[in-house]
């Protein structure tokens, strides 16, 4: 591919040597075992037990928030009767 650089066969053997290039690089992938994959897999017990203990741990926040909040809402209102007081 030495030489001039313009015209339409330098161009074709640009390409040519690209899909050269490419093939070979996929006959390099493609002879990996299937197999190697299974390393992955435990990572991804990881995430979802990661994934569970976020949920809890928000799950809790939000329920002490909860908590927090009619617990000074009845400090705010404490005369209120009927319905109110047994909702707090």
């Amino acid at each position: 591919m030495s030489g001039c650089c313009n015209g339409s066969d330098f161009y074709r053997l640009a390409v040519k040597r690209l899909i050269e290039l490419a093939d070979e690089e996929g006959a390099k992938r493609a002879k990996r075992d299937p197999l190697d994959c299974l390393p992955i897999i435990p990572n991804v017990s990881w995430l979802v037990r990661e994934q569970s203990r976020y949920w809890r741990i928000s799950l809790l926040a939000t329920q002490k928030a909860s908590s927090f909040w009619l617990t000074n809402l009845k400090y705010l209102f404490p005369a209120r009767t009927g319905r109110w007081k047994e909702l707090v």
